[in-house]
């Protein structure tokens, strides 16, 4: 399987027109990074993380539940966001690059990232105890002791 510094690495390495690139988890904290930054990778993990939110409460209201890609376009540069289900990957590249091939390589990239991380936290779940679960069992029987006081 490959990693996210693998594909973060190769992103910036083989696509034409990409400068830097970002993984970040869903609070927007970077896991790793690639490319020339001139900024605060966590000040652009940050910002970029409330714009996924954001754009995503615009996508329920609009009946619309997941994000393929949001894309930002600026006087001198593009930037990508990448949504995935363990965080997102932010895409910086100069305005000559080709949306396209970028959006097609991050989506077959992190296709396969996803689906590992998910067949990972199943079966989390399915063999390791859950405090929620836990939680649940306390809730009932909390909620049992309130029935016997009636």
């Amino acid at each position: 399987m490959t990693g996210i510094r693998e594909i973060v690495d190769d992103m910036v390495r083989e696509i034409p027109g990409i400068m830097a690139a970002i993984f970040i988890d869903k609070d927007g904290i970077p896991l790793c990074k690639a490319g020339e930054f001139k900024f605060d990778s966590y000040d652009l993990g940050a910002i970029g993380a409330v714009c996924l939110e954001s754009c995503q409460i615009l996508g329920g209201d609009l009946g619309q539940f997941w994000i393929e890609n949001v894309i930002i376009e600026f006087d001198d540069m593009k930037v990508v966001q990448c949504p995935t289900t363990i965080g997102a990957m932010l895409i910086l590249a100069d305005k000559s690059a080709d949306i396209d091939v970028i959006r097609k390589e991050a989506k077959n990239n992190i296709e396969s990232l996803s689906s590992a991380k998910e067949a990972m936290e199943w079966s989390k779940r399915q063999f390791m105890p859950s405090p929620i679960s836990q939680g649940d069992s306390e809730l009932q029987k909390l909620i049992s002791l309130f029935k016997e006081v009636e």
